[in-house]
């Protein structure tokens, strides 16, 4: 039965006993875990050598985090589709018919697309972080 096999089995930390998910464990056992690490956030194993949480909001560390995943996912989301030849029309006359994401990479910044992507994304970062 299952009861059975999670009485066996390996457990989680997860809020096991009471107890918030991290706040016990010392991912590096030779330096004392931080004491900005309060163990309430997921994925909190007390690993931070540098000490970032100590000066750093680790809520606003957080959402960026996710949110530059997700730009990330976008970006290989573009590349492939430029890889596959998915392109809007008139890109071909713009730039060259070329597969290759080297040479298109290179020819949207010799066009200045590139400045204005970096640009708007700044932009957009800024606006995004004001209150």
């Amino acid at each position: 039965s299952t009861r059975a096999a999670t009485a066996r089995g390996p457990t989680m930390q997860l809020y096991k006993d009471g107890k918030l998910q991290g706040a016990g464990v010392n991912c590096i056992p030779i330096f004392k875990r931080p004491d900005s690490l309060k163990g309430d956030m997921v994925g909190d194993m007390g690993f931070d050598p540098f000490r970032v949480s100590s000066y750093a909001n680790m809520q606003f560390c957080q959402e960026a985090e996710i949110k530059h995943g997700r730009i990330a996912m976008l970006a290989f989301a573009g590349i492939m589709a430029e890889v596959i030849g998915i392109r809007f029309p008139g890109v071909d006359k713009v730039y060259a018919a070329s597969n290759d994401i080297f040479e298109i990479h290179n020819m949207a910044v010799e066009k200045g697309s590139m400045g204005q992507i970096l640009l708007w994304c700044g932009f957009a970062e800024i606006c995004g972080g004001l209150p």
